[in-house]
C-alpha cells in the first residue's frame, strides 16, 4: 500500500523571504523555513495511528512510520526554478547552502519523527525547462548543444553536487538510494526522437 503525503510546488526555503532578502545576496543561517509537507509531519505523524485504530484504513499504523519509504522528489527544482526570476545568478548560487540545510534539516525531522528509509531524487536540468527558456532574456552564447540554458543547468549540477555530499557524508546510514534525475532527464532531452 503506497500513502502520499506530497504538495506539489513545495519549496525549501521560503518564497516570500528570498524575494525580500534580494539585495542581501544570501539567506540567513537563521531563517529556519522547511518544506509544507515536514512542517506538517509532526502534526500528522501521531494523528495517522489514532485514526486507523479508529477503521480509517487509509492512514498509516504506528509501526509503518519506521519501515515507510519516505521519497523526497525533485528536491530544491522549485527553489531554483522561482529563485531566478527575482535572484541573479551569483544570489542563487549563494543560497544553494541555505537549501541544503533546509533539505538536511527536513529529513532530520522526518527521522525524529520516526522515518528511517529515505529515497531522494535531485534536481533536474532546470536550464530545459520550458517555462525558463522563455522567461529570460538569451544570447547564443547562453544555450549548450542541446538548447538548455547553460546558467540554470550549472546552478543545477552545483546545487546537486552539495546535496550528493550531504547524503553522502552525512545521512548515509538512513539513506536507501539516492536518483540522479538530472542525468535522466537531460538524457531525454539530448537523445530525443523527433518524426
Amino acid at each position: 500500500m503506497m500513502k502520499s503525503f506530497g504538495d506539489a510546488a513545495a519549496t525549501v526555503n521560503n518564497q516570500d523571504n528570498l524575494m525580500q532578502q534580494q539585495q542581501s545576496l544570501q539567506v540567513k543561517d537563521d531563517d529556519n523555513f522547511s518544506i509544507r509537507e515536514v512542517q506538517l509531519f509532526p502534526l500528522f505523524r501521531p494523528r495517522s495511528p489514532e485514526l486507523v485504530s479508529t477503521a480509517y484504513k487509509d492512514f498509516v499504523a504506528d509501526d509503518a512510520f519506521k519501515d515507510a519509504l519516505h521519497i523526497i522528489d525533485n528536491t530544491g527544482q522549485n527553489d531554483f526554478a522561482g529563485s531566478f526570476e527575482y535572484l541573479s545568478y551569483v544570489q542563487v548560487i549563494k543560497n544553494v547552502t541555505s537549501f541544503i540545510k533546509e533539505i538536511n534539516h527536513a529529513m532530520q525531522n522526518i527521522y525524529q519523527h520516526g522515518g528511517r528509509n529515505f529515497w531522494v531524487h535531485d534536481t533536474g536540468p532546470l536550464g530545459c525547462l520550458p517555462k525558463k527558456l522563455a522567461a529570460f532574456d538569451q544570447n547564443a552564447g547562453d544555450f549548450d548543444q542541446h538548447g538548455c540554458l547553460k546558467p540554470l543547468k550549472n546552478a543545477a549540477t552545483q546545487f546537486n553536487d552539495q546535496l550528493r555530499i550531504l547524503l553522502c557524508e552525512e545521512l548515509e546510514s538512513e539513506l536507501k538510494n539516492s536518483v540522479d534525475m538530472y542525468s535522466i532527464k537531460y538524457d531525454l532531452i539530448a537523445n530525443n526522437a523527433t518524426t
